[in-house]
C-alpha cells in the first residue's frame, strides 16, 4: 500500500489502521513543519505491532496514535511535549 502525506486510505478492514498512521503525518506536517524532504524524499516505512485488541473499546485507536506520534517525534528529532494534543487533531 503506498501512502503520502496528501491522500488517506479507505478503510476496509484490515488496513484502516493505516489511516491513524497517515493522519499522524499530516497533522505533524501542518503542526511541526514535517515535510517529505524532512522523512527522506517520497517514502518512509512504519511497522506497526501491538497487542492492544481492535475494535475491543479499549482505544485501541489512540493507542495507534500516541505510539506512532511519539515514533515519529523521535525519528525526526521533533521536540514535541505536547503529544496528546496533538494527536487529537489526527482525523479518525
Amino acid at each position: 500500500m503506498v501512502l503520502t502525506l496528501y491522500n488517506r486510505p479507505q478503510a476496509d478492514g484490515a488496513t484502516s489502521w493505516a489511516g491513524y498512521v497517515v493522519g499522524c503525518l499530516v497533522v505533524l506536517s501542518r503542526e511541526e513543519g514535517l515535510s517529505s524532504d524532512s522523512v527522506g524524499g517520497d517514502s518512509l516505512a512504519i511497522i506497526v505491532s501491538s497487542e492492544v485488541p481492535e475494535g475491543k473499546g479499549v482505544s485501541s485507536s489512540a493507542a495507534v496514535e500516541v505510539a506512532t506520534m511519539m515514533a515519529l517525534a523521535e525519528a525526526f528529532s521533533i521536540k514535541v511535549s505536547y503529544i496528546t494534543l496533538l494527536c487529537l487533531h489526527v482525523p479518525s
